[in-house]
């Protein structure tokens, strides 16, 4: 329509200027035997006629052109040469219509129309066809399309304009290169990619995103069929719905965000963002994703192996359904449910094991998993969805509290009549378990997640040890709250401790003599360090704990530690006078870091006479 509006101005600009111009070297070129007198003779009887021309040409020229399509096969009357000699103007819209005998001057007029296409107005054609292949796409960002190549270049920086493709509207402004785009460039740094900017791009093959590029808006990429491999950059927070919906894919990188918070990595994926994308076979999330929408990853027939990271707190209603060759899935202990759908209609998949912080499994959960044999919950799972086992017709083994059995047995008989329940078992008070050459015995059997135990022994397999916030016991967890006296004593071979988050207790002598061991840390939860804990340690030379708690630290604490010179507990509030008796007596201590509000009052602790040796409190 564009192209046609250009002709029109054309043709009509051609038309004024051809009334005064024009009409003696057309009769010239189509009357070979009229004479330069006869010719100037013609012109001058004209003349007054041409004037008046231009809007008899205007007033008539839809209907002319109506009648002329019309009287194209048709022949003129024989009169006609005499009226086009009387009508120029006319005689350009009417060419079409002339009869045989007159076919010289058809093909004259024809002439003198591409002459005419040459005149300095066609020049706006060429602007029209420079608009379709550049222009702008963003405030700060233009585009061009470079004819031949297939390369849609982006330049410039900030946000892309978002379009809707299904609006005329609003159509991306290079959308009649869709079916010819190969590859996209970035020749700066844009921070966004709009809604459908790509989308339909059947043939694109390539794309480099920016690390400057902060979000892919909905639909952008929907639809490439051709696009088969992807690297998320470390600048994209958030992937919009429908983003890469039925594109090719067959690989997806996400590349892990930096310690700049512009650049922090993936922590959205939108609904539907990549279903569909049947060629898909293994997705690898990175470790800042937290949500994952509604049917993300629904309908990828191909999809065999996903692995996620324990920072999502959200996986949305059927983002895995119709995920027909998933096997196994290893689910994030952050969650705390599996909402309605999720896993619906995956064939293949006949193993799952629950996290223990998951408490609850939606409507529908696990309809038509025919190929699901058994699954395991922790004792602190309590509500089953309605239908959430509907189809499971390999379901046999069911491992779950027997009081949650019982009360949604009728769920699980639904996928299997002969689905057998398999008990939680609880340990007692007293039972053990080793872990990593470290023995844990459990001092309050407490089946309500409460429950504790203490690190009573170790076994020198290990130079580096890292004591766990909390073990299991059995069929249940249980947090580590003590380190008992002796537990680590005369341990020659351990070199650094880390210690867990839930440990509030060291007793006495519990790494005594460790003459190997330089390092010391964590301890995020502890609030007592009793008598000649660290005695003899006598390679040790960093202590920083980072308990806000920490209330006493024993005497004799550090004794004979000859290395150490400088301790740090810089967070603690919470010490008091009585609880720094003799501390510090028989070390080589000089110097306690502190928080800075409370330098003043524990300088008054750190005395000779409280504390066993005077040191310098500094923040």
């Amino acid at each position: 329509m564009k192209h046609l509006k250009i002709m029109s101005v054309l043709m009509s600009a051609a038309m004024g200027m051809s009334m005064v111009m024009t009409p003696v070297s057309v009769l010239a070129d189509e009357t070979t035997e009229a004479t330069e007198t006869q010719t100037t003779e013609a012109a001058e009887e004209k003349e007054p006629e041409e004037t008046k021309a231009p809007k008899a040409t205007e007033a008539k020229e839809t209907k002319e052109t109506k009648e002329t399509e019309k009287q194209e096969p048709a022949e003129s009357k024989e009169e006609q040469p005499a009226e086009t000699e009387e009508k120029p103007a006319e005689t350009e819209e009417q060419a079409p219509a002339e009869s045989k005998e007159e076919q010289p001057a058809e093909t004259e007029t024809k002439e003198s129309e591409v002459v005419e296409e040459k005149t300095p107005e066609s020049s706006d054609k060429k602007d029209a066809k420079n608009a379709t292949n550049g222009g702008k796409c963003g405030k700060d960002l233009g585009w061009s399309y470079i004819d031949g190549t297939g390369i849609l270049v982006i330049d410039g920086s900030g946000a892309m304009y978002n379009y809707d493709n299904t609006q005329t509207s609003s159509y991306t402004p290079w959308h009649m290169h869709l079916d010819s785009i190969e590859q996209v460039i970035f020749t700066n740094k844009p921070t966004s990619i709009g809604n459908y900017a790509f989308a339909g791009c059947t043939k694109l093959k390539s794309i480099v995103i920016p690390d400057s590029v902060k979000s892919i808006g909905s639909y952008a990429f929907y639809g490439c069929r051709d696009l088969s491999v992807i690297e998320i950059s470390k600048g994209v927070n958030s992937i919009g719905s429908f983003a890469f919906a039925k594109s090719g894919l067959n690989d997806i990188s996400f590349v892990e965000g930096a310690k700049d918070k512009d650049k922090e990595g993936l922590t959205s994926i939108g609904s539907s963002a990549f279903s569909d994308c049947v060629n898909l076979g293994t997705i690898s999330l990175s470790s800042k994703v937290k949500t994952i929408g509604s049917y993300a990853f629904s309908g990828c027939t191909s999809l065999s192996s996903v692995s996620m990271q324990n920072k999502i707190t959200s996986i949305g209603s059927y983002a895995f359904s119709d995920c027909s060759n998933l096997a196994s899935i290893s689910l994030p202990t952050s969650i705390s449910s599996i909402n309605d759908h999720v896993f619906s209609h995956c064939t293949k998949l006949n193993n799952v094991k629950v996290p223990k912080n998951i408490t609850s499994i939606g409507d529908y959960a696990f309809e038509s998993c025919t190929g699901l044999k058994n699954i395991e919950f922790t004792y602190k799972f309590k509500t089953v969805g309605d239908n959430a086992f509907r189809g499971c017709s390999s379901l046999t083994a069911v491992k779950i509290d027997r009081n949650v059995f019982e009360k949604y047995e009728d769920q699980f008989t639904r996928a299997n009549q002969y689905v057998v329940p398999i008990p939680i078992v609880y340990a007692d008070k007293g039972d053990t378990t080793v872990v990593n050459g470290m023995t844990f015995k459990v001092t309050n059997a407490a089946k309500t997640g409460s429950g504790t135990v203490s690190l009573i022994a170790y076994d020198g397999s290990q130079a580096n040890v890292t004591i766990p916030g909390a073990v299991w016991v059995k069929d249940c967890t249980y947090k580590v709250n003590k380190i008992t006296a002796t537990a680590f004593k005369n341990s020659t071979a351990l070199v650094s401790v880390s210690i867990g988050s839930n440990v509030t207790t060291i007793d006495s002598y519990a790494f005594a003599g460790c003459t190997s061991l330089t390092t010391v840390s964590g301890g995020s939860g502890l609030t007592t360090i009793n008598t000649r804990a660290f005695n003899g340690d006598t390679s040790l030379t960093s202590f920083k704990i980072t308990s806000k708690k920490l209330k006493k630290i024993g005497s004799y604490a550090f004794s004979g530690d000859k290395l150490l010179k400088t301790i740090y507990i810089q967070k603690t509030t919470k010490l008091t006078k009585k609880g720094v008796k003799k501390s510090m007596k028989s070390s080589s201590i000089k110097t306690v870091k502190v928080k800075k509000a409370k330098v003043k009052l524990y300088k008054k602790y750190f005395t000779k006479k409280n504390s066993g040796k005077k040191v310098s409190v500094k923040k």
